[in-house]
This record gives C-alpha cells, sequence and structure tokens, in this order.
C-alpha cells in the first residue's frame, strides 16, 4: 500500500511539472521564481517575449539580465533590437556598441549598428560599420547592399555602385539591389544601364512600383514614350496615390501627342 502511494505521488508531482514546462515561456518563468538571478533565464524569457511579438515586455527582462550580467555581449545585442523595433533608433544604439566592444568579431552586431546608425542620419559612422562586418564577412549581400545606399546617400555613387554589383554578384535575385542599382545609374546620368536593372528588378518582383515609375522616367528620357506610358500606368495601377507617378504619365502621353 505504501509503495502505491509513493508511486501515485510521484505520477502526481510529474504531471503536475510536465504541465509546469507545457511552453517555454512557463519554464523561464519558473527558473526565475526560483532563481531570480538567474542573468541567463531573464534572457532567454526576453527572447521568447521578443519573437512572440510582447518586445516592451522583453525589454524589461533584457534589462534585468543587463542588470545581473553586462558583460555578455549576446544580451546588449537583443536589448538593442528590442528598442530598434520599438523605433527607439537612439537608444539602441549605445547597446550595439557595448556588444561590438565586448566581441569585436560580432558580425551581425556591427551591421545591425550600421543599419541603426543610418536611419538616424550618422551615415559615416554606419559606412564603417558596414565595412566592419564585412571585413569580417565578405560574403555578405545584405551589408553591401545597405553599404552601397549609405554610400549613395553620401554621393559617393561610384563606391555605392561597385557594392550594389558586388550584393548582385553574390546574391543574382535581389530586386531591390537591382532597383537601387538603377537609381544609382541614373543619378551618374548611365541610362541605358538604369534601364536594364530596372527591368530585373521587375522581373524578379512586379510588384515594384518605384522601379515601374523609375523605368518610365528613364526611357523618357531617352524619347522611348510610347515604352514608358504603361510602366507609369502600372505604377499607378499598383499604387494608385502615386502623384510623380501621374504627373509622369501626364508627361509622357503629352509627348506622344505632340508627335515626339
Amino acid at each position: 500500500g505504501l509503495a502505491l502511494a509513493l508511486l501515485a505521488t510521484l505520477w502526481v508531482l510529474s504531471w503536475r511539472q510536465s504541465r509546469m514546462y507545457t511552453d517555454i515561456e512557463r519554464l523561464y518563468q519558473t527558473t526565475i521564481e526560483r532563481n531570480p538571478r538567474c542573468w541567463m533565464a531573464h534572457n532567454n524569457l526576453g527572447l521568447v517575449l521578443y519573437n512572440a511579438g510582447r518586445v516592451p515586455d522583453s525589454v524589461a527582462q533584457f534589462d534585468e539580465a543587463l542588470q545581473l550580467w553586462p558583460h555578455f555581449a549576446p544580451i546588449q545585442y537583443n536589448m538593442a533590437n528590442a528598442l530598434r523595433r520599438l523605433g527607439q533608433f537612439p537608444q539602441a544604439i549605445p547597446y550595439f556598441q557595448e556588444s561590438v566592444r565586448l566581441c569585436p568579431g560580432f558580425i551581425d552586431a556591427h551591421y545591425d549598428l550600421g543599419i541603426t546608425l543610418a536611419a538616424v542620419g550618422r551615415l559615416n559612422e554606419a559606412v564603417a560599420e558596414y565595412q566592419e562586418a564585412l571585413r569580417l564577412c565578405p560574403e555578405y549581400p545584405e551589408a553591401h547592399y545597405n553599404l552601397a545606399i549609405a554610400l549613395c546617400r553620401l554621393d559617393r555613387f561610384s563606391e555605392g555602385i561597385g557594392h550594389f554589383q558586388e550584393a548582385l554578384r553574390q546574391r543574382p535575385d535581389y530586386p531591390e539591389a537591382h532597383y537601387n542599382l538603377g537609381v544609382a545609374f541614373t543619378a551618374t546620368g548611365r541610362m541605358d544601364e538604369a534601364i536594364v536593372q530596372y527591368q530585373e528588378a521587375l522581373r524578379l518582383n512586379p510588384q515594384l512600383a518605384d522601379a515601374h515609375n523609375n523605368l518610365g522616367s528613364a526611357l523618357c528620357q531617352l524619347g522611348r514614350f510610347s515604352q514608358a506610358v504603361p510602366h507609369f500606368q502600372e505604377a499607378l495601377r499598383l499604387r494608385p496615390d502615386y502623384p510623380q507617378a501621374r504627373k509622369n504619365l501626364e508627361m509622357a502621353t503629352q509627348a506622344l501627342r505632340q508627335g515626339q
């Protein structure tokens, strides 16, 4: 009778424990209840909450983890990403900076720091972070792409074009890179090359209204108005409230009427 009672008790305890750990969030919450100074549980619970879209709650957990273990680069990085997702870009920057100070070889932290610096207009610093990410990992098409964007925003188009091309060498099916390479070619007067890039962007993603509009504009600059009109029309179909495409369509239509 004693043995049966003991087995029944153990079964009840196991059943309760299995329910306690039915989901990963409860697991980490239970760990923290039993050991509030477990920085790893705070960090891991923060990641669970972040991935569930509960970003303010994740920030609170990352903050707890950092109070307990501030010298761990991944926690600094996780806090930075959560703040950035909340739109708090200036507040995220010091955490990204601390993550790369603690771990200089942290490639994604350099890259994400670059994105965040660019978002607040600190373009030269962003360029340096993208370059460091690429020094550590040259085969990183997204870093080449975002470095190219930053360089073009600084009017360093020839450098930017090179990085767009490198991004596309590594990842040919990258419609945004084709589109922005087209923008860079347009800015430097290389219209024939711009047209090729816009066309390739649209082959990969026909829903890019900006690519239709810019392709139409490039064709107009070469006097190819009849080819431009369908692209302005498609841009407006995709985005009816697109004033620049509407203006361009009127201009191209008028040019055709006048026999240009």
